[in-house]
């Protein structure tokens, strides 16, 4: 016999299945995981809604002209956004993605320093076309 609340539980683990398991305890943690999700949907509703505009304004530095950086967004340039931990770095990047545009933190990609130099004699002009 298993945990009665097994359909219904977001937690259901092979733990469950065990024929001992006293359920009576997950109910209060269901209850408890309720409460919290409840009460971030009410900061949620009581947040007033921006446009894209007015969350960049509110999200920027300063220093950045708000016309130059939209401008870089629509000519396709990606965006590396970072920051120091909670600064909204990842809220950013989704905003921004949602939104149609390249953006990255410095985390997200993959980079590759080179280093083997080719001799100068050695380089051909152009050589990216010769690869398929």
């Amino acid at each position: 016999m298993s945990c009665e609340y097994k359909n219904e539980c977001p937690c259901y683990t092979e733990r469950c299945k065990e024929t001992d398991k006293d359920s009576s305890r997950c109910v209060p943690a269901l209850m408890a995981a309720y409460e919290n999700v409840k009460s971030e949907l009410q900061a949620y509703k009581e947040h007033k809604e921006m446009t894209f505009d007015e969350y960049l304004k509110n999200v920027l530095p300063e220093e950045y002209d708000l016309e130059d950086v939209k401008w870089c967004l629509e000519t396709g340039r990606p965006v590396y956004i970072t920051g120091e931990e909670r600064t909204g770095t990842t809220t950013l990047k989704r905003v921004l993605k949602k939104h149609g545009y390249i953006a990255m933190e410095e985390f997200d990609p993959l980079r590759i320093h080179l280093t083997k130099q080719i001799p100068i004699d050695k380089m051909i002009p152009n050589y990216y076309r010769c690869i398929e």
